[in-house]
């Protein structure tokens, strides 16, 4: 049995400790909250420009909290703005519903307990975009994430990733699986109680992630 697997990018798990003041009691304002941090995988900063299209579930993962089933308007608003900024950098939008592979897949997570020590250097996947044994469409059945390190993740701390949708295949020995690597990564925090002001700043801190991530930008027309 091949086993799909995301590789993530480890340092930036542990950046977003940086993102929790040393304080017990946190920030003292709510502006002190209004870090973005982004990283990338040099390996593949490159390959930006050349990928056209991006996959992504429309759904944000509670980090913590199984109990949330529908998309809340803070998570519909996590969504609709990193579809928005990946439009803007020029790559095509392919539903889950659709047959087509999506170059690049984007995932949404958002951590709703006090604090999770845990970080996950390989993802599950999805099935679907035309591997044997799928059907059509990349809908997915549930997130699969494995332990893989030790790390404080602040409630409400948001993350988005990128993961390049193409597969690669592990030494032998590794169990026959097939690992899919993130590319980049961006964190924003305190977002603790989904109100109207915080909507609003988690837009703007999304939006805040890609322009500091100008290689974020496909050269389809090339």
């Amino acid at each position: 049995m091949i086993k799909l697997r995301f590789k993530a990018l480890g340092m930036l798990a542990l950046i977003t400790t940086l993102l929790a003041s040393c304080s017990k009691q946190g920030p003292e304002y709510v502006s002190d909250y209004d870090v973005v941090i982004t990283n990338y995988d040099p390996e593949k900063k490159e390959l930006f420009s050349e990928k056209k299209s991006f996959g992504m579930p429309w759904k944000v993962v509670h980090v913590g909290d199984t109990t949330i089933t529908e998309p809340t308007e803070f998570d519909i608003k996590i969504l609709e703005t990193t579809k928005s900024e990946m439009e803007a950098k020029g790559y095509t939008y392919i539903p889950e519903t659709s047959s087509d592979h999506p170059d690049i897949v984007v995932l949404c997570y958002s951590v709703t307990t006090t604090s999770v020590y845990m970080w996950w250097d390989w993802w599950g996947g999805y099935p679907g975009w035309g591997y044997p044994g799928f059907g059509p469409g990349w809908g997915y059945p549930g997130y699969m994430y494995p332990v893989r390190g030790i790390y404080a993740y602040q409630k409400g701390t948001v993350m988005i990733e990128i993961a390049e949708n193409i597969p690669v295949h592990l030494p032998a020995g590794e169990d026959n699986e097939v690992k899919y690597p993130i590319m980049w990564e961006g964190v924003t925090n305190g977002y603790t109680t989904n109100t109207q002001n915080e909507i609003m700043r988690v837009e703007k801190n999304i939006k805040q992630m890609f322009v500091q991530s100008p290689y974020i930008q496909t050269g389809a027309s090339n």
